[in-house]
């Protein structure tokens, strides 16, 4: 017998062996029924039972494989990861999932038993993945086995010794199981490892979840929401017909709602991506604005202090699989400069050009495999983003045909119908699987791009904006398009409004519309008030960058320099920093060519203080005059004065600098001061000697230094809270003092994160570091994609 034979024999027999324990692939079960999720197991895993002698040295092993970390949406175990494998080099293809972590070695197996709680059986079937991680190469007998377990019996679902199975090493299997038609709330699915390998091995068993066979009857809506990457407003035709790029984008929009006035809070990605899908300015998120990396104590109030909730999470808790495929490193919280969204499972395409056709390709193949599923597809689209090197095949005819271009301008272009054309294709399958009718779908951008040459040198950061972004607060960057498709049965079913909306409004939008319930904290609202014609007023823009924020009105933009973001210098600038505005008047200058703030300091004057009214907050500390006039100074040793004011006609204050303000305050009036970052000591010294009360029970403070100066710590409990008016009214003459606890907030970060050599790479790569350029591998695409040259890098995405 010949050994292909022989293989093909072998490859057989164990397609026999697996027929009774492995059922259809995803989403191709018999019959029109729609597959209802009913258990995630993982989201139980707080009722699991887990039998693992040594756990913290398997752990201490897993840990070396960079490429994993613990799920911080998952209930609070270190079993719960998320975890990827590069899939592909040559495509720079790598895929992540949650999972359940079990590891083993010879002598000490692992077993996990999850509870079902099940009391309808019919038509039910368990779907997970598998992978395995430092297996021995060596023919090993380890053996994986899931079992349905019950009082008084137990069912084995899966063997892959039995079956001659192998684990997959790096790499992803799915399965899917019918389970029995029994009552299962008694039952529970076990799960075993053991190998006889003397090395540590680790499997994972990602996203294991139960579904049911239903009818298809009264299904509820799938999102596919898509993120092209740098895309301007005005490049899409059905909102500024003028290139004739975007055919499939403008079909969409006939059947959608299209926002022609549609702003991004943040000018780069990171930012701009987690206020899109979470409906939260960065400034509240605890991740910063100014630099790629993102330390511990940022992710740690990300995830567990900020209140952050991505549209994404909430409808996985309405029984949503979600799923994101793109080109987008900052939502992959390993790589040193992402966060984690909460998705089951993302795969990451990081070449040039290549990664358009292979995030479509595996977007449809996504679709095909759940379209009998309700799900939310994030899909991240890097082009247009620099560098702009689209195929031939969609450069050629805007050489004919807009001639006058730059060459770098047509060649962004070019990646526009290059994008389109890939969109129609994820638009033709919903179409042709009948789901396009019952599928929300979002069209946005996360920023747009500078190509003007009056912003050749960004005045806020002194870097290039040009061919780039993440450097100013014009409309180039800010101005992005965004069209949501309702479903068929939603009235109306399209319009075009021309009214301001911004990037934190769509995912309220998107959850009204599936009449699911916005959380409080969203600091976007809904646009259906728009859509349905019951909101005539325009909303304020305030948006935020690096060193930089803004707020827009209908009729004028007003910018400022600001050093609130980021880490040590810049983290609060001190006095080496020059001051700098920017005032345009839109009607009559709508490409903010003149910057007037100097010739309308009326106008500038009410923009600031818009401004100010929206910007972030920090923690408020209050002083207050009990019965007495008092003076002084207030002074940081390090940081920022924020924000400070004082109440009363009779009271002021004089600024000596960022750190240091004079203050004379009359009885019973207050100065209220805020600090970047939140809650520094402030030494307070007072020119009239009294005694300072402090917090909800206003106790004495201990002076510092001499009997005038304090130091004043919001941090101490004592300090926390104002107090009660009655407890207020007991103290005749003296100085009062309490801070408000503000769990958001600019934060200081002690330390900086370090990037590996890779991400360095990548972020070069992309232009994400400010330096010269570096000529790149082209790929498949050929030498002669672009006109010989490629846009200089620029300082971030």
């Amino acid at each position: 017998m010949t050994s292909i034979l022989r293989r093909k024999l072998n490859i057989f027999l164990i397609i026999i062996i697996c027929l009774p324990f492995l059922s259809c692939s995803r989403g191709e079960s018999s019959g029109l029924l729609y597959e209802e999720l009913t258990t995630d197991l993982i989201s139980q895993f707080d009722s699991a039972v887990v039998q693992d002698l040594d756990f913290e040295s398997k752990y201490k092993d897993l840990k070396k494989y960079s490429k994993i970390y613990k799920d911080p949406w998952s209930p609070d175990s270190p079993r719960l990861v998320k975890v990827g494998f590069e899939i592909d080099k040559e495509r720079m293809f790598q895929n992540m999932r949650r999972s359940i972590y079990l590891g083993a070695y010879k002598g000490s197996p692992c077993k996990i038993s999850l509870p079902l709680n099940i009391k309808s059986s019919s038509n039910l079937f368990l779907s997970f993945s598998i992978a395995g991680y430092q297996l021995n190469k060596i023919k090993s007998d380890r053996k994986l086995v899931v079992t349905l377990r019950d009082i008084d019996k137990k069912k084995i679902l899966f063997n892959n010794k039995n079956s001659n199975i192998s684990i997959p090493e790096k790499h992803w299997i799915d399965y899917s199981i019918d389970l029995p038609r029994e009552n299962l709330e008694t039952s529970s699915i076990d799960i075993e490892f053991e190998t006889p390998s003397e090395q540590y091995e680790h499997i994972f068993i990602s996203n294991p979840e139960i579904f049911k066979r239903i009818s298809n009857k009264n299904r509820p809506p799938n999102v596919v929401f898509i993120s092209i990457d740098a895309l301007r407003a005005d490049c899409v035709d059905s909102i500024n017909n003028k290139y004739h790029l975007t055919p499939n984008i403008d079909s969409l929009a006939e059947d959608g709602f299209v926002f022609s006035n549609h702003f991004v809070v943040s000018n780069w990605t990171r930012p701009s991506t987690i206020a899109m899908l979470s409906s939260r300015y960065a400034s509240s998120t605890g991740v910063n604005q100014y630099y790629p990396p993102v330390s511990d104590e940022e992710k740690e109030f990300f995830y567990h202090k900020s209140g952050i909730k991505p549209v994404n999470s909430i409808l996985k808790k309405h029984g949503y699989i979600t799923r994101s495929i793109g080109n987008n490193s900052f939502i992959m919280d390993y790589t040193g400069i992402g966060v984690d969204l909460d998705f089951d499972e993302l795969s990451e395409y990081e070449t040039q050009w290549e990664d358009t056709i292979d995030i479509t390709d595996e977007a449809i193949s996504f679709i095909k495999n759940h379209s009998r599923r309700k799900f939310f597809l994030f899909i991240n689209y890097n082009a247009p983003h620099s560098a702009y090197i689209p195929p031939k095949k969609y450069l050629d005819p805007l050489r004919k045909r807009l001639k006058n271009l730059h060459p770098w301008f047509r060649a962004y272009l070019g990646e526009v119908a290059y994008t389109d054309d890939y969109f129609g294709r994820i638009v033709n399958e919903l179409k042709k699987l009948k789901l396009y009718d019952n599928t929300i779908i979002v069209i946005t951008s996360d920023h747009g791009e500078i190509f003007s040459n009056k912003f050749e040198r960004s005045p806020f950061t002194d870097a290039k904006p040009i061919y780039s972004h993440g450097q100013t607060q014009f409309d180039e960057e800010l101005r992005v398009p965004l069209i949501i498709k309702p479903t068929a049965d939603f009235s109306p079913s399209s319009i075009k409004s021309n009214s301001l909306v911004r990037s934190i409004d769509i995912a309220p939008t998107i959850l009204e519309i599936m009449n699911i319930t916005v959380p409080d904290d969203y600091q976007g609202k809904s646009l259906l008030p728009v859509i349905l014609g019951k909101e005539h007023e325009n909303r304020y823009l305030y948006s935020e960058g690096r060193m930089m924020y803004s707020v827009r009105t209908e009729d004028y933009k007003y910018a400022e320099r600001f050093y609130g973001f980021g880490i040590r210098p810049h983290h609060w600038g001190g006095e080496i920093v020059e001051e700098y505005k920017e005032l345009y008047d839109l009607k009559n200058d709508p490409n903010e060519q003149n910057n007037i703030v100097d010739e309308k300091p009326h106008i500038a004057k009410k923009m600031k203080t818009l401004l100010h009214k929206e910007r972030f907050k920090q923690p408020e500390n209050t002083l207050l005059a009990k019965g007495l006039d008092i003076s002084g100074r207030v002074k940081l040793l390090h940081g920022l004065f924020y924000d400070i004011k004082v109440t009363g006609k009779n009271s002021t204050y004089t600024k000596i600098s960022r750190q240091e303000y004079l203050f004379k305050l009359s009885a019973g009036e207050y100065l209220i001061y805020q600090t970047i970052p939140k809650n520094l000591k402030v030494m307070l010294h007072i020119n009239n000697m009294e005694k300072l009360l402090a917090g909800r029970y206003l106790l004495p403070i201990m002076h510092r230094t001499n009997n005038r100066n304090y130091i004043l710590d919001p941090t101490m409990d004592v300090i926390k809270g104002r107090p009660e008016d009655d407890i207020i009214s007991l103290i005749d003459r003296g100085i009062l003092y309490w801070g408000m606890p503000l769990i958001n907030g600019i934060a200081e970060i002690k330390k900086e994160k370090l990037l590996s050599r890779d991400i360095n790479k990548l972020l070069q790569k992309w232009g994400y570091i400010q330096g010269k350029e570096k000529k790149e591998d082209r790929g498949r695409a050929g030498k002669d994609l672009l006109t010989g040259c490629s846009p200089t890098s620029a300082l971030d995405n």
